[in-house]
Parts: C-alpha cells; structure tokens; sequence
C-alpha cells in the first residue's frame, strides 16, 4: 500500500535527493504545506483581471486576448528588433511590443506564438500612437 501523503508530510519522506531537500530546508520548505504556500522573491503580486476595453494607460493589469498578427520588424533608428503582437479581445485591441538586439532571440519569440492562438497578458498599459501596449 502507498504511503499517504498530507499537507504535514516531510518533504525529506518524499524526495530522495538530499541535497534538493537541505536547499528546500533552507528556504522554509519543509512539508507539502509549506511547498505549495512557498513563493519566491521574484513572484510579483497578483494583478487585477480586467476586460480590455476598460483598460487604460498606467495600470497594471492581467486579460486573455486572441492573437491577430504577429511582425517582426527591423528598427531604423537603433540596432536592433522589435515584434508586434496584435490582440483583440471581443471588439477591444492592444499591442504586445518585444524589443531584442538580437534576431535569433526575437525570431525564438516569434516561433512561440501563432496567429489564433490565446494568450494572457499582463504588466503595466501603456499607450502609443492612441494604441494600448504592453512591451516587455
């Protein structure tokens, strides 16, 4: 019979890797409780679910979107890429704007998306040419 694991159970009883377990330890991580309670520092605070037509420049917001169009784009005025993503949502449209020195990198973005596909968004709205944009 297998053994029953609770929300007290050691993490040392079910990870056989020491070294995983003593570097668990010295984050606090010592039961399943405080596994799927651990965040790390580089967790950022929940955002606030919005619909995209009531999003507005400045706020720091989360919302699914289709994916319309995907283009990458060689700048002029420094070295360097920029890929635009269109999305919309019902009527409601944004841009999501990566900006890469390297082609290789932008081209990897690019190659992890598709046209259709559904994608959550999430950071600080911005806004340029009167069109809503997220840019990482």
């Amino acid at each position: 019979m297998a053994a029953r694991i609770t929300l007290n159970t050691a993490i040392s009883s079910i990870v056989s890797n020491k070294r995983r377990v003593s570097a668990l330890k010295s984050l606090g991580v010592v039961t399943v409780k405080d596994a799927l309670t651990y965040y790390p520092f580089r967790v950022t605070n929940p955002l606030k679910r919005a619909h995209l037509s009531q999003i507005l420049p400045g706020q720091e917001v989360a919302f699914c979107a289709i994916i319309q169009s995907i283009n990458l784009v060689q700048m002029n005025a420094r070295r360097g890429y920029r890929l635009d993503v269109n999305v919309a949502q019902d009527a409601s449209r944004a841009q999501i704007v990566y900006f890469s020195k390297s082609k290789q990198y932008a081209q990897w973005v690019s190659s992890r998306m598709s046209v259709g596909q559904t994608v959550v968004v999430g950071g600080t709205s911005g806004a340029f040419n009167g069109v809503l944009q997220f840019t990482h």
